[in-house]
């Protein structure tokens, strides 16, 4: 008898515990968020040499009016993507968030092009999200 009522307790914290997850996630909020994304560093387009190679930095700001949800950041060598040398994955519901990396790009060939893609969901089903991608090269 009392192991049956540790555990139907048991059973029916689970089931209280699993409840208030799921009302954490069903935040009340307008359908007016907005989510910009912008990439300080590099820019579009911009070529670094061998020796800047070994250290480039990859900054970008994710600014909603409201609040963020899920994040990614991928950084990979033009016709690689399953090698991934940036794979960032992040929810958090800040309304700015920053993301800062340093990498070391000079064991790639001179000529490599690079492409960072960023993606910034604007509410909990991603079914609207902002995008931004640039490709940035070594030489």
């Amino acid at each position: 008898m009392k192991n049956l009522l540790y555990g139907l307790l048991l059973l029916f914290s689970g089931a209280l515990l699993f409840t208030a997850c799921s009302d954490d996630d069903d935040h009340h909020h307008s359908d007016n968020n907005e989510v910009t994304i912008l990439i300080q560093s590099p820019t579009d387009g911009q070529t670094f040499s061998m020796e800047e190679a070994e250290s480039i930095d990859i900054q970008i700001t994710f600014e909603a009016t409201e609040e963020n949800h899920d994040i990614e950041v991928v950084l990979y060598a033009h016709g690689d993507s399953a090698n991934k040398i940036i794979d960032w994955d992040a929810h958090d519901h800040d309304p700015l968030i920053e993301f800062n990396a340093t990498v070391d790009l000079s064991s790639f060939e001179a000529g490599t092009e690079f492409h960072l893609k960023t993606k910034s969901c604007v509410n909990h089903s991603c079914n609207d999200y902002e995008e931004k991608e640039i490709t940035f090269t070594i030489e």
